[in-house]
């Protein structure tokens, strides 16, 4: 009878400590908020402080500041100073919290999101066809506008 509670005990106690030590790591921007961009087609620009990791899954072209990982491209060009633009299909847009960065997409299959978001968000989606969707916060998951929308608030922002 000891041996089951000793391990009962134990897997608890390394689940408790895998659950600080992930929690530890977390970055929360203050002010942010949960963003969520589902299987956009047409354009997302937003501007903004936080962690965001984001996918192009189809053809598309991303315009991001210096302080913005994007991968699996097929051609970059730097821009002005500061900003590149990515060309390709596949890319993948990886943002550390930190200082403010901004990202334009532009494609099919567009996914993005991030737990603790600050800033301003700007959709349009493609003329027919599948929109997609995005979330901020609490409130409901809507379709990608149409019609260019923005700055939408994400967080307790002023845009």
């Amino acid at each position: 009878m000891l041996r089951p509670t000793l391990t009962l005990l134990t897997a608890l106690a390394l689940a408790a400590a895998t659950a600080a030590a992930g929690n530890a790591g977390l970055a929360r921007t203050p002010g942010g908020a949960q963003l969520t961009l589902q299987n956009g087609h047409g354009f997302a620009k937003l501007v903004a402080r936080g962690a965001f990791l984001g996918r192009v899954k189809g053809h598309g072209k991303v315009w991001a500041t210096k302080n913005v990982s994007v991968n699996h491209y097929g051609s970059k060009k730097r821009v002005n100073e500061g900003v590149f633009r990515y060309r390709g299909r596949g890319m993948s847009i990886f943002v550390e919290s930190g200082p403010s960065w901004r990202v334009r997409i532009r494609g099919a299959h567009v996914y993005g999101g991030g737990p603790s978001v600050r800033g301003c968000l700007w959709l349009n989606a493609v003329d027919s066809g599948k929109t997609g969707t995005y979330k901020i916060g609490t409130h409901r998951t809507r379709a990608w506008p149409r019609k260019r929308t923005g700055p939408l608030r994400v967080g307790s922002v002023t845009c």
